[in-house]
C-alpha cells in the first residue's frame, strides 16, 4: 500500500479529508522510463531540463506552483486544513489531481500534486519529490548532469551509506560533523551545505560566526568537517531556531553522484570534486512581491535588515524584474559595487 507523502513538519487533517487523499494517492500510476535525463545547477537548485521542467526536490512532495496550474489538465481537488513547512510558516494545504503528466522521464496518470502558491522565482513547474521513484533505483549524477534509472552494474566505485531512516521517501544517513555522529536528511530542495537545529548544532563546537536576519533572528554558522564512510569534506552549517530537520543540500551533494534505491532503502555515493564552502556577505529575499534586504554577516549593516529596496544600479525594482534584482543581488559578493536605494 503507497504511503501518503507531506511536505510539513505539522498536518492538520480531518478524518474524512484524510481518507480521501489515501485514496487519491493510491489510484496515482507512476511509470518512471528508460530515457536519461538532463539538469543544470543554478543557485544550488537542480532543474530537470529538456521536456520535464520541474526541480528536483528529494526532501519534498510532489508541488505545482499556483502560476503554473494552467498548464496541466486538472481533474479533482481536495482542500484539507493547514500545514506548517520546515520553518515554521503556515499554508494552505491543498492538493490537485492532475489528469495526467507525461515527458521523456515518467508518466504519472491521477497524478497528485499539492499547491504552492508561496512566490518563488523559477521558471519551472514546480517540485518533483521522491513519491515519483517509489521501488525505483533512481542515479543522480553531477558529474555528467543526469538522473536515471540505476541498476546493481553501476554500483561500481561507490560506497554504500549508513542509512539512519527511512519510511519509503525520505532517506537519513549517519554522518560525522567533527566527530560527532549526526543523523541528516538528503534534501535536494535545500541549497546550502548543511543546516542542522540548534540541538544537533550545539554538539558542534568549531569556528563559529554569525550571520544577522531580519528580525534579529540570528542565525549561527560554522566551517566543520564531516565524513560520510571514507569521505572527508569541509562544509559549511548553518542553524537557526526554526529548523527543526537536519538537512544535507546542494552545496554539498553535487560534489559526489547518488544512486538512491527507493525499493530497499539504500544510498550509494561517489565522491567527484572537493567541497568548497562559500557564503556571501549580504542576501535578499522576496516576501509579499516585496525585494528587501534580509541577511547579511556584517554587524555594522544590521540596521538595514527588513529594508526594502526600491531599486538597484538605479534600475526600479518592479514585478516583471524583481527576481533578476534578487538574483544579481545574491551572486554579487561586495554590495559596496552596486547602488542600492531603500525605501
Amino acid at each position: 500500500m503507497k504511503k501518503i507523502l507531506f511536505i510539513p513538519i505539522v498536518l492538520l487533517l480531518c478524518s474524512c479529508g484524510f481518507v480521501k487523499l489515501t485514496q487519491l494517492a493510491n489510484n496515482q500510476k507512476i511509470t518512471i522510463k528508460q530515457d536519461s535525463i538532463t539538469f543544470k545547477v543554478e543557485n544550488n537548485r537542480v532543474l530537470l531540463k529538456d521536456d520535464v521542467n520541474f526541480l528536483l526536490d528529494i526532501g519534498a512532495a510532489n508541488v505545482l506552483f499556483a502560476n503554473k496550474i494552467n498548464n496541466f489538465k486538472i481533474k479533482d481537488s481536495l482542500s484539507i486544513g493547514s500545514l506548517e513547512t520546515a520553518t515554521g510558516e503556515e499554508l494552505e494545504n491543498k492538493s490537485l489531481v492532475l489528469d495526467s503528466i507525461s515527458n521523456r522521464f515518467f508518466t504519472i496518470k491521477e497524478a497528485v500534486f499539492r499547491k504552492m502558491d508561496k512566490k518563488y522565482c523559477f521558471s519551472s513547474y514546480g517540485l518533483l519529490g521522491p513519491e515519483t521513484f517509489e521501488n525505483q533505483t533512481i542515479a543522480v549524477n553531477f558529474e555528467k548532469n543526469k538522473i536515471y534509472k540505476a541498476n546493481a552494474d553501476q554500483l561500481k566505485d561507490y560506497e554504500k551509506l549508513k542509512v539512519s531512516d527511512f519510511d519509503g521517501y525520505f532517506f537519513y544517513i549517519d554522518v560525522l560533523i567533527n566527530n560527532v555522529k549526526t543523523s541528516v536528511k538528503l534534501d535536494t530542495g535545500n541549497p546550502n551545505d548543511l543546516v542542522l537545529s540548534n540541538k544537533d548544532f550545539n554538539k558542534i563546537q568549531n569556528n563559529k560566526f554569525y550571520s544577522f536576519h531580519k528580525n534579529s533572528d540570528s542565525t549561527t554558522n560554522s566551517l566543520a568537517n564531516l565524513k560520510m564512510n571514507n569521505y572527508s569534506d569541509s562544509i559549511l552549517i548553518k542553524s537557526t531556531p526554526k529548523i527543526k530537520r537536519n538537512l544535507l543540500g546542494v552545496g554539498f551533494m553535487k560534489n559526489y553522484n547518488w544512486i538512491l534505491d527507493y525499493k530497499n532503502g539504500n544510498v550509494y555515493a561517489k565522491k567527484i570534486s572537493k567541497n568548497q564552502p562559500k557564503y556571501f556577505l549580504n542576501k535578499a529575499f522576496i516576501e509579499n512581491d516585496i525585494l528587501f534586504y534580509g541577511e547579511t554577516y556584517q554587524k555594522e549593516k544590521k540596521e538595514y535588515l527588513g529594508k526594502e529596496i526600491i531599486s538597484v544600479n538605479q534600475i526600479k525594482v518592479n514585478p516583471e524584474n524583481i527576481c533578476e534584482m534578487q538574483n544579481l543581488l545574491n551572486q554579487t559578493e561586495d554590495w559596496n559595487l552596486l547602488k542600492l536605494t531603500f525605501k
